[in-house]
């Protein structure tokens, strides 16, 4: 009997310890795309910069400033929205694999409970 019992302590332990491991890969890959993300959101940043100053220094005019000041918007617009699409996206992917990871932690640590029929409800069943 106490054989039995450490046994099942020890696989749900070892079950614990396999699912903190994946959790744990999980947030690891989240948090690496992210960075990279980020990484290329500051790069975007400092080449808008650069962009704007060699704008200020080139251009002839004001109405040549203006202008190439509307299109560098433009392009920066567009850089930010596809920055935003990925990390969307990065923090989806994130959401499914954590639900599927509690899913399958669930399932794993629910299924002995269910299985086993409670004393209470096989005496029911009989005295009807």
């Amino acid at each position: 009997m106490q054989t039995d019992f450490v046994k099942q302590w020890t696989d749900i332990g070892n079950k614990a310890m396999i699912s903190i491991k994946e959790f744990g890969d999980i947030n690891a890959k989240a948090t690496q795309k992210l960075t990279h993300q980020q990484l290329d959101f500051i790069d975007c940043f400092l080449e808008a910069g650069v962009k704007q100053i060699s704008l200020v220094t080139d251009s002839k005019g004001y109405k040549e400033l203006f202008s190439g000041q509307a299109s560098l918007a433009s392009e920066y617009n567009e850089a930010l929205m596809d920055a935003m699409r990925k990390a969307t996206e990065t923090l989806a992917e994130t959401k499914d694999e954590l639900t599927a990871w509690f899913e399958r932690g669930y399932e794993g640590f629910s299924a002995p409970l269910w299985k086993t029929p409670t004393p209470a409800k096989a005496d029911k069943t009989k005295a009807s």
